[in-house]
């Protein structure tokens, strides 16, 4: 799944970013107080797309 997409998945989620790092930016959700490294790649692997869908409550989420 492309990076794009998959932020702005997170962004209708209600998923914040919460600050950059050096490889990684940091999204937090506010409904599970959990904060998430997501890689910055251009294409981010699917299996990770769905084990931050499974761990935040969203049903809008829908894999391409």
């Amino acid at each position: 799944m492309k990076r794009e997409a998959f932020i702005k998945e997170l962004k209708d989620a209600g998923i914040k970013l919460k600050r950059h790092g050096k490889r990684h930016d940091i999204y937090f959700n506010p409904k599970t107080d959990k904060k998430t490294p997501i890689p910055r790649h251009k294409e981010i692997r699917d299996t990770l797309c769905i084990w931050e869908f499974k761990s935040s409550p969203c049903s809008t989420f829908t894999l391409q």
